[in-house]
């Protein structure tokens, strides 16, 4: 019977292990990670940091006490919850393509997931976030088809407002919305597109910089502009990626059932300046 050898064969581990994914989430761009624990609650959050003035300052032979630099507390909550799903088959289907449907449903949720990540559904995201460390810059205005120029001027006024806390570090560009579409043209009269000339403009100058683009399903109608991520200041803490949970045959109702999860997360902004959400209008 197809139920029993499903039951046997193909595990909730096996199905995880053998998904094979049809969307290309934008979350792991950011790479420095934390799992916390499986369980409901909140989790506070308390750093130091250096605050005002922290330049070191000449010492001269009549000095007698160096200069202070003082330091601040940053409090942060992290709230964990969980989203789940029970995905029922009757007994009396031919349950071979049990893999393809499991993979079907943690698309969908892995997309749910990305999108809670980057609006920051009950915590702070990439481009929703109250993080005291998040900067949110006033709307940029831009011609209705900006020139490479254009678009060059905004992303070095962007690259100097970060590198006044960061410095020069690898740098990531993400595109949102209708800024996406019109970065994505090709520049007139070329085979190049404006996201391409650009970034060959700065590999000239060494500058390590990627430009890339938030999928449209994680982005609301009309919205517009970019972010400046710098990764290496950036934590992603989270309690569970989607996942089939379990799965199993119930004999007494005679149907193969699945659960999936998956948990919240927190963008969590450790430098000022390692986000920059810049809005866009195009006139």
């Amino acid at each position: 019977m197809p139920t029993d050898k499903l039951e046997l064969q193909i595990t909730a581990e096996k199905a995880n292990e053998a998904y094979s994914p049809s969307y290309i989430p934008l979350f792991p761009i950011i790479t420095k990670t934390k799992k916390y624990d499986e369980i409901i609650g909140e989790v506070k959050l308390q750093s130091s940091s250096i605050i005002g003035d922290a330049k070191a300052r000449a010492i001269n032979a009549q000095d007698t006490e160096w200069k202070h630099a003082k330091s601040g507390v940053k409090s942060k909550l992290f709230k964990k919850f969980f989203s789940g799903i029970k995905y029922i088959v009757s007994g009396f289907i031919d349950n071979s393509d049990y893999q393809r449907n499991s993979d079907e449903l943690l698309d969908i949720n892995v997309m749910e997931f990305d999108k809670n990540v980057f609006r920051g559904r009950g915590n702070n995201g990439l481009w929703l976030s109250s993080d005291p460390d998040f900067i949110a810059n006033a709307i940029k205005n831009l011609p209705a088809n900006p020139t490479v120029d254009d678009w060059k001027v905004m992303f070095d006024d962007l690259i100097e407002q970060s590198e006044q806390t960061l410095g020069n570090v690898a740098k990531v560009f993400v595109l949102v919305g209708v800024a996406a579409s019109r970065i994505g043209k090709f520049v007139p009269n070329t085979a190049t597109t404006f996201a391409q000339a650009i970034t060959d403009a700065y590999k000239a100058t060494d500058k390590n910089i990627t430009i890339t683009t938030a999928p449209a399903n994680l982005v609301d109608a009309g919205e517009s502009g970019v972010l400046l991520l710098t990764p290496s200041h950036i934590l992603h803490r989270y309690t569970a990626l989607p996942h089939i949970r379990d799965n199993g045959f119930n004999r007494e109702d005679a149907y193969t059932w699945s659960s999936l999860i998956y948990g919240s997360s927190m963008i969590d902004v450790e430098k000022k300046g390692a986000i920059i959400k810049q809005p866009i209008a195009f006139a």
